[in-house]
């Protein structure tokens, strides 16, 4: 933790407008990543577009969070639903909150999801949507798929960026 280059990022691609489930896959799971944040169509400069994202699933079973749902297929999931999942913090000019009036065609059973407007002009402009204890960790080498539901009005990139909140 005493190392700032302790991250790990990738990107994933919406294949259309509307609602979709990314799934990423991250490596270099040796150190401990406890602060997540997401980039709504990384590297271009946005005009105010919204975005939405539901339904994030960590898979770390190692991870224990008592406010925070299990997945049905293990590890922790954030819906939105409740104070404790709405731990969003912008940066780069994004505007978070938490939304009930999103686009139809979301998650099943979902009422809320977090709602994301990215600043004009901005490139690199983001939103911490999750920061958990400073000993456990998100990912382990055997469980390093993060899946998550967006919503975007057209094909945008969108990266997934793993941190411990420590450094």
């Amino acid at each position: 933790s005493a190392n700032g280059d302790l991250n790990v990022e990738t990107q994933a691609t919406t294949s259309a407008a509307g609602w979709q489930t990314l799934t990423f896959t991250l490596g270099n799971n040796n150190n401990i990543y406890n602060k997540a944040s997401i980039f709504f169509d990384f590297g271009n400069a946005g005009a105010g577009e919204i975005y939405y994202l539901d339904d994030v699933h960590f898979p770390s079973g190692a991870l224990v969070v008592p406010a925070l749902a299990s997945c049905s297929s293990g590890g922790i999931c954030l819906t939105f639903e409740s104070a404790v999942d709405a731990d969003l913090t912008p940066f780069g000019g994004n505007v978070p909150s938490i939304s009930s009036n999103a686009p139809a065609g979301g998650s099943a059973g979902s009422a809320k999801s977090a709602k994301i407007i990215k600043a004009a002009g901005q490139t690199w402009g983001g939103t911490t949507f999750f920061t958990g204890a400073s000993t456990t960790s998100l990912l382990t080498n055997e469980n390093k798929v993060v899946t998550l539901n967006v919503y975007a009005e057209a094909v945008k990139n969108v990266l997934l960026k793993l941190e411990n909140s420590a450094n």
